[in-house]
This record gives C-alpha cells, sequence and structure tokens, in this order.
C-alpha cells in the first residue's frame, strides 16, 4: 500500500487539490515556480500565510502550523480517514486501489451495502411525504412554514404510522432483514415477537456525513403524546451520533459566501434558518456536543457561534459546551454565543422577526472568556468578601483546564485584569461621595489624567479606553483613511471586547467605507447600535473633525483625511505604546519572580517614563519648573495646579 501510496502522491498536483478550497494570493503566488500562496483554510487571517510547494507536494501554514501532503489536507479539510482519503483521491486521477484482504473486503462490502440501504430508505421515507396518507405531515410541514423547495432540498420525509410499512417492504426487495437491522431501519423483538420499523408515524429528517452519504435518520413525532418527541437511529457501523453534524455538507458551501457558522440545538432550527438565507448552519444529533463535533466546527469555522434555545436547558448545553471547548482551545479558535429570548428556540425567532434580526443577534454574540466569566459571575454570591475569593478560584480554575500554554497565559491574563478592574470598581462605589458620584461624567482631560501615573492614583485603563473610542470615531469619521492603516489594525491589541469588534467589523465593510462613508456609517450602526456610533461620532477629540467631514458628503476635503490620519497615527503610536509598557511590566513581574532578568527597578523607571511621554506627547524644556512625584516621575507644576484645582472643583 505504501507504493501505491506514493505512486499516488507522485500523480497528483497538491496545488490542485488544495485550490478547490483556498483561493490563491495573485501576489505572492508564483504558479511557474510551485510556488503558492493563500490565506490559511485551518485559521482565520487576513493575509496569506499558507503556503504550497506543488513540486514537493507538500504545504505548510506559517501561522498555524498546520502541514502535510495531499492526503492529510483531505482527511483534515473532508473529515475523513485515511483509508477514505486515498480512495477518493485516487479516483480524482483514475488510479485504482489495490485489492483489500478477504476480511477487509467483506468489512467494506458490508458498510457499502448499509450506505445503500440507507439511500433507499431516504427516497422510501419522500415518497410516504408525498403518499395520500402523508396529509397530516404535509399540513403539519406548512403550519411550520416550510416550502416545497426547502423540503426537496433538506429530502425531509415520512413513516407512515405502520407497524412494518418498511420492513416488509424492503425485504420484499431482497433485502434481508439483518441487513435492515445493521442500518437500525428495522428493530427485532427479544422476545420473537415480529420484527417492527424503527421510525412509526414520524417526520423524516435523513442525516448525511461530511461525504454526502446517507449514514441514518431522524424522526420527530407527529403524535403529541409519544413517548420520544424526537428519535434518532442508532449507533451503526456509519451512524456514530457523536461524530456527525447535521447538514455539515450545505454549511460547508454556504461557508463561502457568509464567515459565521451557527450551531443550533436541533433539525428544525437547522432547516429554518436555511429558508430565512442563513444557510451556515448545523447541529448535533439530539446529544450535549462532543469533542469531536467541536473539532469538526474548527476544520468549518475559526469561530463558530452558538445559537442556543432562550431557556434553562439552553442555558446548561452552553454551559457544558464551554467547559469542553476550553480544554480543546488553540490559538485561533473558540467559540461565541448567542442567547434567544426566553423560551425561543431559532426556528420560532427568525420566523417571527426574520433574518436581518437574526443576523443582528449572531453578530452580538458573546466570546467564550466573556460566557465563562459570566456563568461563574452569575453563580457565585459577590456580596461577601468569601463570595468574591470564590468566585475568583472559580474563574482561575476554569482558565486552568485550557491545555495550550499560549491560551491559558492569555485567559488567565484576562480573567485577571478583569478581577482587578472588578475589585477597583467595587472599591470606587463604596468610597465615592455622593457629589463625585454625580460628577462622573465630568473630569480632567486626557493630559491631566496622565498625570495621574505618577501620583500613584490613575484610575486604571481610563486613557486605553478613551484612546479607543478616539481611534473607533476617526475611523467613522474619516473611513476613507482606513485601508493606509490596514497593517497597523492587525497588529493593534484593544483593551475591551467591543471595541475589537467594530473595529473588526469596519474592516470587513472597508470597500464601502472608501466608496461611500455615509453607507459605512449605517452599516456600524445596523450592527452596534445608533447610540454606539453617536456616542463616538460626538467625541470632544473628534467634533471639529465631524462637522467639517459632514459639510463636504461623500466628498471629504483632502485636509480633512489628511487631518484625519495625523490624528489616528498619533493615536496608534500612544495605544502600542500602552500595550508595549504593559507588556514589559508583566515580563519584569515575571522575571522577578522567578529570579532572571536585570534590575527590577530600572527596568520599571523606563517603562514609565516612555509611557509618561507617549501619554503627553511633549517633552519637558529644561526651563520648565517640576516638582518629583513619588514614582521619581517629573511632573509640570502647572498641570499639577490646575489639576489639583479641577479636584477642589469636584469636591465642593
Amino acid at each position: 500500500m505504501s507504493q501505491f501510496t506514493d505512486e499516488l502522491l507522485d500523480r497528483l498536483s497538491i496545488a490542485t487539490v488544495i485550490g478547490k478550497r483556498v483561493s490563491w494570493d495573485q501576489k505572492k503566488s508564483r504558479p511557474a515556480a510551485g510556488n503558492y500562496w493563500a490565506c490559511c483554510p485551518f485559521h482565520k487571517e487576513k493575509t496569506p500565510s499558507f503556503h504550497v510547494d506543488d513540486r514537493k507536494g507538500v504545504y505548510y501554514c506559517f501561522g498555524c502550523h498546520e502541514s502535510g501532503n495531499a492526503i492529510t489536507f483531505v482527511c483534515k479539510t473532508e473529515n475523513l480517514e485515511s483509508w477514505d482519503a486515498i480512495r477518493f483521491l485516487a479516483d480524482s486521477v483514475g488510479m485504482k486501489v489495490p485489492a483489500l484482504s478477504g476480511h477487509q473486503e467483506q468489512q467494506e462490502a458490508a458498510r457499502k451495502s448499509l450506505f445503500d440501504i440507507c439511500e433507499q430508505a431516504a427516497d422510501f421515507f419522500k415518497m410516504g411525504l408525498k403518499s395520500q396518507t402523508g396529509g397530516a405531515a404535509r399540513d403539519y410541514l406548512a403550519k411550520r412554514g416550510l416550502s416545497e423547495a426547502i423540503l426537496e432540498k433538506f429530502e425531509i420525509g415520512f413513516a407512515l404510522d405502520r407497524q412494518s410499512n418498511l420492513t416488509r417492504h424492503f425485504t420484499g426487495k431482497g433485502i434481508s432483514l439483518d441487513a435492515l437491522i445493521a442500518a437500525g431501519l428495522s428493530v427485532k423483538p427479544d422476545d420473537n415477537r415480529a420484527p417492527y420499523d424503527r421510525f412509526r408515524n414520524r417526520i423524516i429528517f435523513p442525516i448525511r456525513n461530511a461525504r454526502q452519504q446517507m449514514i441514518g435518520f431522524g424522526g420527530r413525532a407527529l403524535d403529541p403524546n409519544a413517548r420520544a418527541k424526537y428519535l434518532n437511529s442508532p449507533e451503526t457501523q456509519i451512524f456514530k451520533k457523536g461524530l456527525c453534524l447535521y447538514n455539515h455538507t450545505k454549511a460547508r458551501e454556504a461557508l463561502r459566501k457568509n464567515s459565521t457558522l451557527v450551531v443550533t440545538e436541533g433539525y428544525m432550527d437547522v432547516i429554518a434558518l436555511s429558508q430565512s438565507g442563513i444557510g451556515s448552519c448545523v447541529a448535533p444529533l439530539g446529544t450535549a456536543i462532543t469533542e469531536n463535533q467541536i473539532r469538526q466546527l474548527w476544520k468549518l469555522s475559526t469561530e463558530p457561534v452558538l445559537a442556543l434555545d432562550g431557556d434553562q436547558a439552553g442555558l446548561k448545553a452552553a454551559e457544558r459546551a464551554s467547559r469542553l471547548a476550553l480544554t480543546l482551545l488553540e490559538p485561533g479558535k473558540s467559540l461565541r454565543f448567542c442567547f434567544l429570548p426566553q423560551d425561543t428556540d431559532p426556528d420560532d425567532f427568525v420566523r417571527e422577526h426574520g433574518e436581518r434580526a437574526m443576523l443582528e443577534l449572531i453578530g452580538r454574540a458573546m466570546p467564550l472568556s466573556d460566557f465563562v466569566w459570566q456563568t461563574e459571575f452569575d453563580q457565585q454570591d459577590q456580596a461577601t468578601p468569601e463570595g468574591s475569593a470564590s468566585f475568583e478560584t472559580a474563574v482561575r480554575a476554569a482558565a486552568a483546564t485550557i491545555q495550550d500554554l499560549t491560551v491559558r497565559r492569555q485567559y488567565d491574563k484576562y480573567f485577571r485584569d478583569k478581577l482587578y478592574q472588578l475589585s477597583r470598581s467595587r472599591y470606587t462605589r463604596t468610597t465615592q461621595s455622593p457629589r463625585q458620584r454625580k460628577l462622573s461624567g465630568i473630569g480632567p482631560s486626557a493630559e491631566l489624567r496622565a498625570s495621574l501615573l505618577a501620583a500613584g492614583n490613575r484610575e486604571e485603563g481610563i486613557e486605553q479606553f478613551i484612546r479607543e473610542c478616539v481611534v473607533l470615531g476617526i475611523c467613522l469619521t474619516s473611513p476613507q483613511i482606513l485601508p493606509k492603516f490596514l497593517e497597523r489594525f492587525e497588529n493593534i491589541e484593544f483593551s475591551r471586547h467591543i471595541h475589537q469588534q467594530i473595529l473588526d467589523c469596519m474592516v470587513s465593510h472597508i470597500r464601502v467605507a472608501d466608496e461611500k462613508p455615509e453607507a459605512f456609517r449605517d452599516i456600524i450602526r445596523e450592527t452596534f447600535g445608533l447610540d454606539t456610533v453617536d456616542k463616538l461620532l460626538q467625541l470632544n477629540h473628534l467634533l471639529p473633525l465631524h462637522n467639517a467631514a459632514d459639510s463636504l458628503g461623500d466628498q471629504p476635503d483632502r485636509s480633512i483625511a489628511s487631518r484625519a490620519k495625523m490624528m489616528l497615527t498619533e493615536e496608534l503610536n500612544k495605544i502600542e505604546t500602552e500595550n508595549a509598557a504593559r507588556q514589559e511590566l508583566r515580563d519584569v513581574r515575571l522575571d522577578a519572580k522567578e529570579g532572571v532578568g536585570s534590575n527590577p527597578m530600572q527596568r520599571i523607571g523606563e517603562v514609565v517614563e516612555s509611557r509618561h511621554k507617549a501619554q503627553r506627547g511633549i517633552k519637558l524644556s529644561e526651563t520648565t519648573q517640576c516638582v518629583t512625584a513619588e514614582n521619581g516621575v517629573l511632573i509640570d507644576t502647572q498641570e499639577l495646579k490646575e489639576f489639583d484645582q479641577l479636584v477642589k472643583d469636584i469636591d465642593n
């Protein structure tokens, strides 16, 4: 077999195999030399880092480090075993696979027979739906709003309310009872009673695997008093519930047009979303989501969205999925969670509110990190120190379950930052005077706030928050400058998830930003709400720029764009400096803890000085009168006087 595999790989063009799943980058690729570049199909990226060497027959991603040959690529992208991938590729080049051993041939023949029987059963169930006795089933489906086209697309059928209708039909055609039982279609009682059909008086949802082979069925009871509302095929040689996703192939095709993969709980949710226009959706097969299914989801999309029912069961399912996903996380792959209104499922919601409303909900899906945080927060009593300690222990324990060291470190950092912000907010709430709370919207300028660093009493993260808002506000006011900053945006780390989501949305609509600024702003308003956009546009820092741009409509003056570029460059420089300073301080703490590295106090002093200069954007001249703060930073005395006066005004 190894000789055959080598010959197969020699005959194949790996660029042809992979080219069916990716779009080659025309600038970086050199077909004449056998070198091809594309955005990696295994993780989300904006610039191509996935390289294919057609002459050597191998691929490698410099981002996620996936590598292999044509066989491994087909195994990973099509969810095939090695043997099936070899057969698939051999068929594509007209090669005949060597004969198997006698036992292997028998097993392979039995598997093929089961696929064929299930295919015939699907046709039989479709005929049942169209028959005269299928009227009640057709009426039910019509009440659920399903069109003839969608019934045909999903091959929906009906099992008549008869004891052994399918069993008699297929045994009459020469198919053995043992084969029907092996396919999960017939049941033979232990008490020697006559065999009977597994599915009776049920709407039938055929299930295909990732290779479009028919492997099993799901049945929805028409009788409201039925023992089980939904019934799936049993585990068979070809059907393993924990290894399959309903609508896998159709969702994979739809993802070529839509980047978001939606995971629902049931068949009807998938079908209703598909009919509304959201075709990139799948569902587990009546069980809690499994490790294998999460890995399959990540092959389709790096960050699928779980759109679960708005009830307690949906929340529990989300918690189970989040706990499992944490243990499997790796760089670039995660989950998001979308929760529907109470006692509503995706089927109900999309039929009542439509595709656009559903897409808005999906767009606001909660990241996995936030969901884990919120879940533990809701389950712990925050009113006492003991409850707060229990909450902190819980979120740290959740982060500790992550196997990938890089991701675990980032989660631990994220939770530490949030715990710190939470503790500060508790302290602020209990120590602020009523007068201070009333004037909480009034504060010092950005320059004055920078001096709080030296005083050792700076409100954590406020400068970063303001700067991120300013960056987004500039992009909204002068969106035509966005293309000039794409590379910098890729390297910027925003401290707020919502800010990062807004920026990602802007980048994804960059063509509209360049051509139709007002239409671009409308897209952001529709996605994140009018209030969010208006608050960004009305920042004091941006009012002159915003008013000037509005007065010129969609033909902005070059001087306005030039001013916007300068402002954006300055703010991005400050954010990058702040991020670098935070990382350096973290490294200093880790080095000091482990007893390595140079003098920590000297390094901290250098970080503080560079950070202070970046925040103020000025250098103190030799004639400037200064005072030395507790941490050694020089402060302009005039700035300090103005700040002290502002504090007195607030206290009065």
